[in-house]
C-alpha cells in the first residue's frame, strides 16, 4: 500500500476511511518488519482421522510465513512439511505420531504465529493403521500325558506354550507337523480349531496353551513340532524345535533354564518351519544362505554363558555364529533375553542334516541346545517334502 498522503489540519474531523487506511499500513509495515497477521482457525477436514493421515486446517493467516509453530497434542509439526496447497487460509499436513488408545481420542491443533498469538481446534484421532506384524514366538512343548514311555497304537497329548510378542492383533493357522513317521501315526490339535487369535503384546507377552494329540502307530517313531502361520500377513510364521517321538521312549523333559524363541530369518525366501530351517536350491551355489538374526535366547538364571561351536552332521553345510564376543554376561538380570547371530551355507546338494548350537553356563549354571534340520528345497515357503 502506497503512503497515506492526506494531511490533517487542527480541527479537522479524521474520516473512518482514512483511520482505516492507516490501520491497514501499520499491518503492512509490522509485516515487513517480521510481524504477523492475525490468526484463526474455522474448521478442519475430515473431523475424524488416523495418525499419519493428512488434514485440511481452514482459517486466516496460516501462510507459512505467518507461523512460528504448529503442535498436535504436543506432537510438532515442522512449518516445513506443509504439502502443497497451503495458503494464508488453508494449511495441509499429516498427523504426526500422537499416543493414542485403540479406540481413539480428541486430540487439539496448536498453531502459533510470529507475534506469539493461538489458534487452536479440536478433532478426533484413532490409532495408525500398522502395515506389517512383528512378532516373535517361543513355542515351547510343557506336559505329555499320559506319561512314560511312549506305546503303540495309543494316543498321547502333547501340550505346547506359545508366549507371543506381537505388534498386532492377528489370526494364526496352527501346523502341527509329523515328519518321518510311519503309516499309523498322527497328530492333530486336540481341540479341533485350525486357527486361533493371539492379541497384541507388547513389551509384555501373552501366552496360550494348545494341546496335540498324538496317535502312534505299532512301532518307529518321528519328529514332532507345532507351528503357526500368520493369516493375514505373508511371511511371519513362528515354530517349535523338533522333537523325536518314539515307541519305547519317553520324552524329554522341557528346559525352562535356557530357552530358545522362534529363529528370525532375514528375507523373505529362506523360512524356518517344521522346527527345519529351509534353504532355497539355487543354480548360484553361492546363493544357498540364510541368515538367522536373532536367534534369541532365555537366560533364566543371571550369569556368563558361552556359544558354543554349531555341531553340523553333515559337511555339506557350514554354520558360522557371528556374535562378538561369544558370550553373554547377564548377571544380577534374570531371565535375560539374548541374540545370537549365525550364518547357514550349503554346498550344492547337500543333504537334510543336523544343527546343534550349545549354548552353556559358566560353572554350574543351566545350559541348553538348539536344535533343528537344515535342508534344502526348491521352496522353502511350500517344502516338498517337508
Amino acid at each position: 500500500m502506497a503512503a497515506i498522503s492526506d494531511k490533517v489540519n487542527p480541527g479537522d474531523v479524521i474520516s473512518s476511511d482514512l483511520f482505516n487506511r492507516m490501520i491497514e499500513l501499520l499491518n503492512e509495515h509490522e509485516m515487513l518488519l517480521g510481524g504477523s497477521k492475525p490468526i484463526d482457525i474455522t474448521s478442519v477436514t475430515p473431523s475424524v482421522l488416523r495418525v499419519g493421515e493428512e488434514l485440511d486446517v481452514f482459517g486466516n493467516g496460516l501462510a507459512a510465513a505467518n507461523l512460528q509453530e504448529i503442535s498436535v497434542e504436543g506432537s510438532n509439526v515442522p512449518i516445513g512439511s506443509l504439502k502443497l496447497g497451503s495458503s494464508d487460509t488453508l494449511m495441509v499436513f499429516d498427523v504426526p505420531p500422537v499416543m493414542v488408545p485403540p479406540t481413539g481420542k480428541t486430540v487439539v491443533l496448536m498453531v502459533k504465529n510470529k507475534a506469539g498469538a493461538t489458534a487452536a481446534f479440536s478433532f478426533y484421532v484413532l490409532p495408525a493403521i500398522v502395515a506389517n506384524l512383528a512378532a516373535s514366538f517361543n513355542i515351547l512343548r510343557t506336559t505329555v500325558s499320559p506319561g512314560g514311555n511312549l506305546a503303540a497304537s495309543t494316543a498321547y497329548d502333547f501340550t505346547y506354550s506359545i508366549e507371543t510378542f506381537s505388534s498386532l492383533d492377528e489370526t494364526y493357522l496352527l501346523e502341527p507337523k509329523l515328519i518321518g513317521a510311519p503309516a499309523g501315526w498322527s497328530v492333530a490339535v486336540k481341540s479341533g480349531a485350525s486357527e486361533i487369535l493371539i492379541p497384541k503384546s507388547q513389551p509384555t507377552p501373552s501366552t496360550t496353551s494348545v494341546i496335540l494329540t498324538v496317535t502312534t502307530g505299532a512301532a518307529g517313531g518321528g519328529t514332532l513340532s507345532f507351528g503357526l502361520r500368520a493369516k493375514n500377513y505373508v511371511g511371519v510364521t513362528g515354530s517349535s524345535m523338533g522333537e523325536p517321538v518314539t515307541i519305547g521312549a519317553t520324552p524329554g523333559a522341557p528346559n525352562l533354564d535356557v530357552e530358545f524363541l522362534s529363529p528370525t530369518v532375514l528375507g523373505s525366501v529362506q523360512k524356518f518351519a517344521n522346527g527345519s530351517l529351509y534353504v532355497r536350491i539355487d543354480a548360484i551355489v553361492a546363493h544357498q544362505t540364510a541368515s538367522v538374526n536373532p536367534l534369541n535366547v532365555r537366560l533364566k538364571t543371571g550369569g556368563v554363558y558361552t556359544i558354543g561351536t554349531p555341531v553340523v552332521s553333515n559337511g555339506s553345510w557350514a554354520v558360522t555364529v557371528t556374535n562378538s564376543p561369544m558370550s553373554f554376561d547377564t548377571t544380577g538380570t534374570p531371565n535375560a533375553i539374548k541374540g545370537i547371530i549365525f550364518t547357514v551355507a550349503a554346498q550344492a546338494n547337500a543333504p537334510d542334516t543336523d544343527l546343534e548350537i550349545p549354548v552353556t553356563g559358566a560353572g554350574a549354571l543351566p545350559h541348553g541346545s538348539f536344535k533343528c534340520k537344515l535342508k534344502l528345497r526348491a521352496d522353502p515357503s511350500n517344502p516338498n517334502p517337508l
